[in-house]
């Protein structure tokens, strides 16, 4: 009886386990549930926005600069 048993090893590690998921569990929905990674998320959805229309304005900038020199240069060239 002084030797490892597999139940002996099995049982702690599947608690082990068990705790571990309700853990990692409870974090996970603090997270989710929490005003900040809301409002996070509204703000990179905000940042991808304003890069958009960054570039929407540089590319119209550049197209209006192009007619007023008298040069158009083909962007697909």
């Amino acid at each position: 009886m002084g030797g490892f048993n597999a139940v002996g090893i099995i049982v702690p590690l599947v608690i082990w386990f068990i705790v571990l998921f309700v853990i990692i569990f409870i974090i996970r929905y603090a997270l989710d549930s929490s005003k900040t990674s809301r409002q996070v998320r509204e703000l990179a959805d905000e940042v991808r926005m304003l890069r958009q229309e960054l570039k929407d304005r540089d590319e119209r900038d550049r197209r209006e600069k192009e007619e007023a020199s008298g040069r158009v240069i083909d962007t697909e060239a």
